[in-house]
């Protein structure tokens, strides 16, 4: 469950870094921060290391408005990651 957050992070920061501009740029980097917060602050809380503030789990714990953010928030990183150029290594074939 952790490695599939980490996996997402990770995909956001590399679009974050392919973006057209320093404004995508930084959304992409705020939704990352955003993620990470809020997986550092549950695992945290689950592990009785920090303050119970009922923060959810990204994507893993059922909360309305929290679950409709985050989709939106990874909508706009999708929207910036089509809107990015491609970028090309050679041998490697399309797709």
């Amino acid at each position: 469950m952790i490695a599939l957050l980490a996996a997402i992070i990770i995909r956001v920061l590399l679009v974050a870094r392919r973006a057209e501009t320093p404004f995508h740029c930084y959304v992409c980097v705020g939704v990352a921060a955003m993620l990470i917060f809020q997986t550092v602050v549950n695992i945290g809380m689950c592990l009785f290391v920090m303050p119970v503030i009922g923060l959810t789990l990204p994507f893993f714990s059922y909360g309305g408005s929290s679950l409709l953010t985050l989709y939106a928030a990874m909508g706009v990183v999708s929207g910036i990651k089509k809107r990015s150029p491609v970028v090309r290594r050679p041998g490697r074939p399309l797709g």
